[in-house]
């Protein structure tokens, strides 16, 4: 899905949650446990990918972004199978792959996928009614997901402040666009659970903005979390 990153990384994380789940058992069986009974696989899985990022000074110094994206699949990955496995048995595995999931949140939030099939919403219609006017070519588009949200935010903020305002996403869509003199900029929509959830991103999203642009960065809102547009210097 090269025009959807958030989903090539959900369902990266089946392939890879089902590899990292069944190293686990295999290294229980032994002792008799199952890896359905341990505790939160994200802290163990992290773990483990901290040893290995120990050894490796490259991928050590590497962008957070980056780190994060390729630990992903490994690391939500074996919770989001875990969780499959603690209803379902092992057999059963192979029916994920005829019904993949198609978000990062789902992987993330694995009842949102298994009780509730959460899938996010389509942005085309939005981001191309926001494009600025003369702005019809469109260079690059993608997704964030609810992951890559949460990414951006942790560099710029925190963890903490990332986790709350990553949560509540709904579907998003990012495009590069460019008019005939060759000018360009970037188009976000995004849509949200509910409306508390939708301003809380918009309030993280500024504060962020704040921070990357030192406190450079002139708003315009024609509605506070509906519509925004910005300016830093000659970055627009």
């Amino acid at each position: 899905h090269l025009d959807n990153d958030d989903m090539t990384l959900a369902q990266q994380a089946v392939f890879e949650g089902e590899a990292s789940v069944a190293a686990f058992a295999y290294v229980l069986a032994p002792a008799g446990r199952d890896v359905r009974s341990l505790p939160d696989l994200v802290a163990l899985s992290r773990a483990a990918m901290k040893m290995e990022e120990e050894k490796y000074d490259l991928f050590r110094q590497a962008p957070l972004y980056l780190r994060e994206m390729i630990t992903f699949p490994y690391v939500y990955g074996a919770r989001f199978v875990q969780a499959f496995l603690q209803e379902n048995p092992w057999a059963d595995i192979v029916d994920l792959y005829s019904n993949l999931p198609s978000s990062s949140e789902q992987i993330i939030h694995p009842a949102r996928f298994f009780q509730v099939s959460d899938k996010p919403q389509s942005m085309e219609a939005e981001t191309k009614a926001l494009r600025p006017e003369g702005y019809s070519e469109v260079i690059y588009s993608n997704v964030f997901g609810e992951f890559g949200f949460q990414v951006f935010f942790d560099h710029h903020l925190g963890i903490e402040e990332a986790s709350r305002a990553a949560v509540g996403w709904d579907g998003d869509l990012v495009e590069l666009v460019s008019n005939d003199k060759g000018d360009e900029a970037v188009v976000l929509a995004s849509v949200w659970d509910s409306q508390e959830d939708a301003r809380e991103f918009a309030e993280i999203y500024r504060k962020a903005a704040d921070v990357r642009f030192d406190g450079t960065v002139a708003w315009e809102c024609a509605a506070e979390g509906v519509s925004c547009s910005w300016e830093a210097g000659t970055t627009r």
